[in-house]
């Protein structure tokens, strides 16, 4: 029997790029669940051959002698409290109009024409059939989004809501149907940042919710994540694009102040004046991009002191040591306001770069430290010009004698000037350990 519903099924599986297989399966539940309202506790069976085009719809009843006796044995077996769903019953009589073969206990088979239903339940077949497509659709498009958590993507801003975040839709890929819905929340936002609907700009996909066919999840963004300014360096850099540069680590007091640690695969580039650009061009403009957030590029170092000597830019330490658990720096009195920075965002942001607690410490409270010698306990043994360039390269503290070879590399001292400041942190570290 030809149906209005059938000629969309074909529609639907082209335009909205939903399996044959999944769009019949819909079409029976949405069929099934609208008859089980008009056919309470019966068994409603669907089948749909699509190549003659045709639904044959049957309803499932338990065949009794008496409909009015079997009910009421039901009902008497039951506490009135439950409200169990009544069974279907036929009478024999009325089940042998449509089965010769129907016996007491058995079941028959009523078919239900699709053109008897009437206009409420067909209403409700469309109704939920036009519902479970949608959410079908929605769900193939997080799936697609799914694969796409942790990339930076373009969105335009739908609606701006102060308690529950901004609500925004996603540019979906080449061939896909539609544009997907996500949010921003309160906390995944910059602070101080103002969102106006109609709006586009670039928010990290955070992540996709939505773990069964048909059940619509939701897609969470962030411009405060650390992976958010990451990425945008990434497509804003062409060096970092293409893989010269690579970010080694990020740190965000989002909407206040960010540190980036990169370093350069090729010694012929400077991973930090290619990211800053000339007169800070690149960063000033990816700083505008985020609500004012002041960027800190610095560059990156496997050794934990010299990474954190960097980190401190650009407040340039006096040394900077270990101390169990925690790193300590010393500076100047007229740069501890400046190292721990704006309610202690410099410092914060150093430990958190670092992966260690960095603290700050002024000269005059430094005590030194069994098992380690510090540039402050060589003042005395190294002339001032020496200090200079081992202070600058971040070799300001030893706990071990350096090598020869990080001497060449990093100081670039020659050979003679090398052993000789060897022998000087060697004999300090040995009157350490006495």
């Amino acid at each position: 029997m030809k149906l209005p519903l059938l000629d969309f099924v074909s529609e639907i599986h082209t335009k909205r790029k939903l399996s044959r297989d999944l769009v019949v399966a819909v079409l029976k539940d949405s069929i099934t669940k609208a008859l089980s309202r008009t056919y309470p506790g019966c068994n409603i069976v669907v089948d749909i051959d699509l190549k003659r085009g045709q639904i044959d719809i049957g309803v499932e009843k338990k065949v009794v002698e008496d409909v009015a006796a079997a009910l009421m044995e039901f009902r008497l077996a039951h506490d009135e409290s439950e409200e169990p769903v009544e069974p279907c019953f036929i009478s024999l009589e009325e089940a042998r109009k449509y089965s010769d073969s129907a016996i007491p206990g058995g079941v028959v088979r009523i078919p239900v024409p699709f053109e008897s239903l009437d206009r409420s339940t067909v209403y409700r077949i469309k109704n939920i059939f036009t519902q479970r497509v949608r959410e079908a659709v929605k769900y193939n498009v997080f799936k697609e989004f799914q694969s796409r958590v942790g990339e930076l993507e373009i969105v335009d801003i739908q609606k701006v809501d102060p308690k529950q975040g901004v609500f925004v839709t996603l540019r979906p890929k080449l061939g896909a149907v539609v544009r997907a819905e996500g949010i921003i929340p309160p906390s995944e936002q910059i602070p101080g940042e103002r969102y106006r609907q109609g709006t586009s700009m670039k928010a990290l996909i955070l992540s996709v919710g939505g773990t069964e066919e048909g059940q619509r999840g939701q897609i969470i963004l962030s411009r405060a994540h650390n992976d958010f300014l990451r990425r945008f360096l990434e497509q804003e850099i062409s060096e970092i694009m293409e893989g010269m540069i690579e970010i080694k680590a990020v740190a965000r007091i989002p909407g206040k102040r960010a540190k980036v640690a990169v370093r350069s695969k090729d010694p012929m580039v400077d991973p930090v004046g290619a990211c800053v650009g000339h007169k800070g061009t690149r960063i000033s403009k990816i700083t505008k991009a985020i609500g004012g957030e002041k960027i800190d590029v610095i560059k990156w170092e496997p050794d934990p002191l010299r990474l954190a000597f960097n980190v401190l830019s650009p407040v340039v330490p006096i040394t900077v040591y270990p101390d169990g658990d925690r790193i300590v720096a010393v500076v100047n009195d007229d740069d501890v306001e400046a190292a721990k920075g704006e309610e202690g965002a410099n410092v914060k942001l150093a430990s958190s770069l670092v992966g260690k607690r960095v603290d700050i410490i002024v000269r005059g409270d430094y005590k030194p430290v069994p098992g380690v010698v510090t540039l402050i306990d060589l003042e005395k043994k190294l002339p001032r010009n020496v200090l200079s360039l081992l202070r600058n390269r971040g070799l300001t503290s030893f706990v071990s004698t350096p090598t020869l070879a990080l001497l060449h590399s990093v100081v670039g001292l020659d050979e003679k000037s090398s052993l000789k400041i060897l022998e000087v942190i060697e004999e300090a570290l040995e009157g350490e350990n006495k």
